[in-house]
């Protein structure tokens, strides 16, 4: 299982968890976070995300003010993947009983139960990263995200 344990991993998966052209990513600001988030890829073609409690805060620049932005993610979801030499491909969600909220502003953003709405991986057409693994890191960067390329590096809770 890989896990969301350093900041540029936290920060990255909000980001990420964004719907593509809500806010200009470069106007956020991570603050903080809590709980954990873990992606564990087995050796059938199982992708497992485990959120428990997680949970973060950002800033939006708004003009000349920042707004708050509140992400809030537990639950189980899962899908089978392929690999294809360094890239990894989302084939199908399998099971979705995970729970993703956003307020903006303190006004209810987005709430949903569909993992396909939110999940780096997940995210339709967002399907495919890059990987690289190491025996103590997992990186993804995903392709094709719009306007943004960093790589999301989780890194490993069990064996």
């Amino acid at each position: 299982m890989w896990g969301s344990g350093q900041y540029v991993t936290r920060r990255l998966f909000y980001k990420y968890s964004i719907p593509p052209g809500a806010f200009d990513l470069t106007t956020l600001t991570y603050k903080s976070s809590a709980g954990g988030l873990g992606y564990r890829f087995d050796s059938k073609g199982l992708l497992t995300v485990e959120a428990v409690g997680f949970t973060g805060k950002l800033e939006v620049k708004d003009g000349a003010k920042s707004l708050p932005l509140e992400i809030k993610i537990n639950g189980f979801g899962s899908g089978t993947y392929t690999i294809n030499d360094a890239t990894v491909h989302l084939d199908k969600v399998l099971t979705s009983e995970i729970d993703y909220s956003a307020t903006y502003a303190g006004e209810p953003m987005m709430n949903t139960r569909k993992i396909e709405e939110f999940a780096p991986l997940f995210l339709s057409p967002y399907t495919t990263a890059r990987f690289e693994c190491t025996s103590e890191t997992l990186t993804l960067q995903i392709l094709n995200f719009p306007g943004y390329q960093e790589k999301i590096e989780f890194q490993r809770l069990i064996q």
